[in-house]
């Protein structure tokens, strides 16, 4: 008897060792170093569209924000004038199960979360066409998560949003509704996550 209730020791120790270990593993970001294409960008200033998918939320070690940025009125003021469509979009590579959207605001002092949209979808696809697309059209994508009225994050914290898992090889934000600023109507981002 005393052997059989050992053994049973032994076997959920084991299993509860093991869930443990599993509920620990690392989550990877799959984003990370995706290619990046977007509506329009500054690449200038610590801002480029490559930037969006570097790992960085913070600041780098020279203390300059990399992010994505869209048009702005020093650079491009007939674009940023208006409050116009902005988007970004990433391939993964291969395709992926996909079922969490990280948003990583602009982390800089008192302009954190500055220009974060506040109207946007976040949209999946598989079919290469939506990479190829150039322009708002919601052809090839499929919207994951809608969002309308988001406040401004305060203290430039991740913005995380998680829905039923989906396959997906491309990921696109699109925001629909800018907040406007001393640069215009713009949309930045220190780095998107995909989960």
């Amino acid at each position: 008897m005393k052997k059989k209730f050992f053994i049973l020791a032994v076997c959920l120790f084991s299993l509860l060792l093991a869930a443990g270990i599993a509920g620990t593993e690392e989550r990877i970001n799959l984003a990370l170093n995706a290619e990046v294409k977007v509506s329009t960008s500054v690449e200038a200033f610590g801002w480029h569209a490559v930037y969006l998918t570097n790992g960085m939320r913070e600041f780098d070690e020279e203390n300059v924000i990399r992010g994505w940025s869209s048009a702005i009125r020093y650079f491009n003021p007939e674009i940023a004038r208006e409050n116009s469509t902005q988007w970004a979009k990433i391939d993964l590579g291969s395709v992926h199960t996909i079922a969490e959207v990280v948003l990583c605001p602009r982390p800089d002092g008192s302009a954190a979360g500055n220009y974060f949209p506040i109207d946007y979808v976040i949209q999946t696809a598989v079919d290469p066409a939506a990479w190829e697309q150039e322009n708002e059209s919601d052809d090839h994508w499929t919207t994951v998560v809608a969002v309308t009225d988001a406040p401004k994050p305060e203290d430039g914290a991740p913005v995380v949003h998680t829905f039923d898992p989906v396959e997906a090889r491309y990921v696109r934000v699109k925001a629909t509704n800018l907040r406007e600023g001393g640069d215009g109507f713009v949309f930045q981002l220190a780095e998107l996550e995909v989960y």
